[in-house]
């Protein structure tokens, strides 16, 4: 990316529109950890990625999210795309690499659908969480699938030579 061009813009020449749609979000069992003002500022708030990213999270800078009690649980598992948030109040989405257990409250997770796109937002791109159920959610996998399958069954066609097992 040439210097002279800021993270915005970098991520709507190459990314478009689609990077700065809301990544959807189901809540968790965990969200009831959290303040109401704690969750609103998480759903209406406007976060960007900080340079503390890597394939295990990524740090966000942005409203700080109130908890109850205290951000810290016992260690239970962290899937792709969980969003944790430690006694500080900014959000860490928790990507490919990410360790198999945490300890801090988990407002929610990702869709998978939304996840492809996240991986490739460059530091200092913007992030907006929209909530979604989980049966908007399981809708939109299967949506996503779908989309995904028909790529493939194309990919499948353009090149059986890739795809052939007798080979």
């Amino acid at each position: 990316m040439p210097s002279t061009v800021n993270a915005g813009d970098y991520v709507r020449v190459y990314c478009g529109c689609y990077c700065h749609e809301p990544f959807r979000v189901v809540l968790g069992a965990q969200s009831e950890a959290f303040t109401k003002d704690g969750i609103e500022a998480f759903a209406s708030g406007l976060y960007t990625l900080t340079d503390r990213c890597d394939r295990m999270g990524f740090r966000l800078k942005g409203p700080t999210i109130t908890h109850k009690i205290g951000a810290d649980i016992i260690s239970d598992g962290a899937v792709f795309g969980s969003i944790q948030v430690p006694a500080d109040g900014q959000p860490i989405v928790l990507m490919a690499d990410r360790q198999t257990t945490d300890d801090y409250t988990k407002i929610g997770t990702i869709i998978t659908s939304d996840l492809p796109r996240l991986s490739q937002l460059p530091v200092g791109g913007d992030i907006r969480f929209h909530l979604v159920s989980i049966e908007e959610g399981q809708y939109l996998y299967k949506e996503y699938m779908s989309i995904w399958e028909q790529r493939m069954d194309l990919a499948r066609l353009q090149h059986r030579y890739i795809f052939d097992t007798d080979c």
